[in-house]
């Protein structure tokens, strides 16, 4: 049996190590210590993306036997060292606590949000307060921003002087009117995140306080519809106080995303296509076709998301496949559809309460299939259908690009059934 000990993001118990309203929800948990995961030999594919251990046909493989990423835009990441750095175009985002794989994403703001020099596509409201450029590498350093912040410049919201609230906007107005969600880095006290209508002028409401903090930390705001596209991001000061941010953000989604750095114009974070090459010859090798099983060890950090979040798909194309994914209520789902129909849903009885690192192991298997997941009680059992043809397989997302798990796979194997 092997046994392949790592380190985790999660306590064994799942209890996230901070309040969720604090942070943005991509943020991952603290480090404790992972349970090992006993694996039978040979495995077919097994991938510990935490850790970089890597097994194929029961050998020692290379990342590169063992998944391909395309992604036309670098993506920045921050690891367990609490250091931000760039994965580069077609590059894994692999930060040290699993594989992280995201979908489609636009930062609308056109300030320069990672490095200013001026006040750009950046302005104020508030008579007395003061928008400025001012050098704070020391503090960026401490909160391992130096990598992506490299000049040390941030931007500072002075209202030290005011007798009401004050604010700054970013110009680079929402995509449409559907829900878009604000986030930054900040230090500061006594001020909220939230939005400027047009011409900059405030929006009372749609406001979220953020706690007073001497370091940077991330943080988002709410999500937001509004009756019109014409809202912008804004920062605001209460009356005598002072906030530095940076790498502020603005995205249409239901939640914050990782920064997306932009340089005087709105900046795109493209998806990452996750596959695992030559599947079409691993899968008869072992003779999956006749039926596999195996376990998935994810970074859950958000419930009730507006799409499906897809673990893995398996098969060759959007209609002939086996699809693991997350519902949008919260609840296991393993799919099988052949000819473009649904064969055989099997989901779990009960929805993911809360976040946290589920581990989840399956069945696939005809008149076999099984689904079991941590925090789940009873899991789903049965159904008989054909498996489709394995000729491919996906990491994160669907057939077509879809349907992403927008999070991390700390771990994913698949073992034949013997």
């Amino acid at each position: 049996m092997s046994n392949i000990g790592r380190l985790t993001s999660f306590p064994l118990g799942g209890d996230i190590a901070w309040q969720l309203s604090a942070p943005p929800q991509w943020r991952r948990f603290a480090p404790s210590m992972r349970e090992a995961v006993l694996l039978p030999e040979p495995v077919a594919w097994s991938a510990d993306f935490a850790t970089g251990a890597y097994l194929r046909a029961g050998h020692a493989a290379s990342p590169g036997d063992m998944f391909v990423c395309v992604r036309s835009s670098p993506a920045l990441m921050q690891g367990e060292d609490g250091l931000h750095v760039f994965a580069a175009d077609e590059a894994p985002v692999l930060p040290g606590i699993g594989l992280d794989v995201w979908g489609q994403f636009q930062n609308r703001c056109t300030n320069h949000n990672a490095n200013p020099a001026g006040l750009v596509n950046i302005s104020k409201g508030g008579a007395a307060a003061v928008l400025s450029v001012v050098d704070d590498a020391a503090a960026l350093a401490e909160a391992g921003l130096s990598g992506v912040c490299s000049s040390g410049k941030v931007y500072k919201l002075d209202n030290s002087a005011g007798s009401g609230v004050a604010w700054a906007w970013a110009a680079g107005q929402f995509a449409s009117a559907t829900p878009h969600t604000p986030s930054l880095y900040y230090r500061g006290s006594a001020c909220q995140l939230g939005f400027a209508q047009s011409g900059g002028a405030s929006v009372s409401g749609a406001r979220t306080d953020l706690p007073a903090s001497a370091a940077y930390v991330a943080a988002e705001g709410p999500a937001y519809a509004p009756s019109s596209s014409s809202r912008w991001w804004a920062l605001y000061a209460g009356p005598g106080a002072t906030v530095h941010f940076v790498l502020n953000q603005l995205v249409e989604s239901s939640f914050a995303v990782p920064p997306i750095v932009t340089g005087g114009a709105a900046a795109t974070r493209f998806a990452s296509d996750i596959v695992i090459p030559a599947f079409d010859v691993l899968a008869p090798a072992f003779a999956l076709g006749e039926g596999f099983r195996g376990r998935d060890i994810i970074d859950l950090v958000r419930l009730s998301d507006p799409s499906p979040r897809t673990i893995w798909s398996r098969g060759t194309d959007d209609g002939n496949c086996i699809t693991l994914a997350i519902g949008t209520g919260n609840k296991l789902r393993l799919s099988v559809r052949n000819g473009g129909a649904d064969d055989l849903v099997l989901e779990t009885a009960e929805a993911f309460a809360a976040p946290g690192r589920k581990v989840i192991d399956y069945v696939c298997a005809n008149g076999a299939w099984s689904l079991e997941a941590t925090g789940v009680a009873g899991g789903a059992h049965g159904g008989s259908c054909v498996l489709p043809a394995l000729a491919a397989a996906r990491i994160g997302s669907a057939f077509g690009g879809g349907a992403c798990l927008n999070g991390a796979v700390e771990f994913s194997s698949i073992e034949r059934i013997s």
